[in-house]
């Protein structure tokens, strides 16, 4: 197995709000920082985090799905290296 590339405890993070199947969703999207080369261009940080929850009751079963699917895709991000493939989400 692949061993995981680790984020810094903080870093930029987006949150969009999504409606699917009648359910309202929170994203929260976290990014590595960005970095500078040595020429001064500004590289935009990679996605290094996803986690979803639900806007319903607290303890729903939806919530704890959401959860797992989103430390589980986290921990794939961070696992992989994408280098030039991976899309652009903005």
């Amino acid at each position: 197995m692949t061993e995981r590339r680790r984020i810094p405890n903080r870093r930029p993070c987006e949150t969009l709000t999504i409606e699917a199947a009648g359910h309202v969703f929170d994203v929260s999207l976290g990014f590595r920082p960005p970095t500078i080369t040595e020429s001064g261009v500004v590289i935009k940080g990679e996605l290094a985090e996803v986690f979803f929850t639900s806007r319903g009751k607290v303890g729903h079963g939806l919530d704890a799905i959401l959860y797992d699917i989103g430390v589980n895709l986290s921990y794939a991000i961070q696992a992989t290296d994408f280098g030039s493939e991976w899309p652009d989400l903005k």
